[in-house]
């Protein structure tokens, strides 16, 4: 029994061959629009530092 990439290997050239092969175009949709999970600063809002101290 033969394996499928030979097969198709076969299909292939064959229908190079006879010049039937005619490559398809596909085409891609564009990626989905992902909003963000975390939602803007508000503007005004109150701003500072973190300090973290990372010595044991």
């Amino acid at each position: 029994m033969l394996d499928a990439f030979i097969i198709d290997r076969i299909r292939r050239e064959r229908d190079a061959a006879r010049g039937s092969f005619i490559p398809l175009r596909v085409e891609v949709p564009p990626p989905p629009r992902v909003e963000p999970l975390v939602p803007p600063p508000e503007e005004g809002g109150e701003r500072g530092i973190a300090e973290i101290d990372f010595t044991i």
